[in-house]
């Protein structure tokens, strides 16, 4: 049997913190606080941290060229660190449907998979989505 030990790296409060994703050529991890609305980023070398405020519920990221796309209420987006500007790529789950989109992951073509739900699982109306691109590493 293998032994596991788990570490605590930053004592960051979240209320709904996920999508870890590691960005290696920043060596630096970014997540998502969804309750919150925020991104976030850590450098374990220096143990620096970076949180940046989004207007709205933000349900994952991917590493991207010159950023992150990161998952809004209803669309993606792109994030761009260096200057906290969030630009809209696209509409994903229509508003009628009061879901929100959540956890996302790129496979090695591109491609952007993600889910949506309603909020706090009151309803079953979920999806998931394909988004081709060529935005993503």
């Amino acid at each position: 049997m293998q032994h596991f030990q788990a570490a605590q790296v930053v004592d960051c409060q979240n209320s709904l913190g996920e999508t870890p994703r590691w960005h290696s050529g920043e060596q630096a991890l970014y997540w998502v606080d969804i309750r919150a609305t925020t991104i976030n980023r850590l450098h374990p070398s220096s143990g620096s941290q970076q949180t940046w405020k989004l207007p709205d519920l933000c349900g994952g990221l991917v590493i991207a060229r010159d950023g992150l796309v990161v998952a809004m209420r209803r669309h993606l987006a792109r994030f761009n660190p260096h200057d906290g500007s969030l630009v809209s790529l696209v509409d994903v789950e229509p508003a009628a449907l009061d879901n929100r989109l959540n956890e996302m992951r790129c496979d090695p073509q591109g491609r952007i998979w993600i889910g949506s739900m309603r909020d706090f699982g009151t309803a079953t109306t979920g999806s998931v989505y394909q988004i081709v691109s060529q935005v993503v590493v």
